[in-house]
């Protein structure tokens, strides 16, 4: 069965010091929570990050800011824009991610599952 990616929705509470959004892993996001990372001060000379494929599942969150997530595997190619902390971008692994446009001010958290065996990774053309 071929997982597709997609924008998720989180939960958003409002509080009296702003709003709050939590993620649980079954509920939110289809794996569990092996590896956390956390891209920010990225300079603005670079234009976007080098693509990548990754044999983990991930949920691409902005913490801050914007940023556009292109995604490719066979035929399937589609981008998505990312600005709001309380929607993520789940990525099924074996696609080749790349990540650009981000803003001055972005902070993308990324949530990854782990590792999955027999992902055939494609490899990435050069220009």
């Amino acid at each position: 069965m071929r997982r597709e990616p997609k924008i998720i929705n989180l939960p958003k509470n409002e509080e009296s010091r702003g709003y709050l959004t939590y993620i649980e892993r079954g509920l939110h996001i289809p794996f569990a929570i092996e590896e956390t990372n956390i891209l920010y001060n990225i300079p603005e000379s670079i234009e976007g990050l080098e693509p990548r494929i990754d044999d983990k599942d991930e949920f691409i969150i902005p913490l801050s800011g914007s940023a556009e997530v292109k995604l490719k595997m066979d035929l399937y190619e589609k981008t998505f824009f990312l600005n709001k902390a309380f929607q993520g971008l789940f990525v099924p692994a074996g696609m080749i991610k790349t990540i650009f446009n981000l803003s001055s001010n972005a902070v993308i958290l990324k949530l990854k599952s782990k590792k999955i065996s027999g992902i055939n990774k494609p490899k990435i053309q050069q220009k």
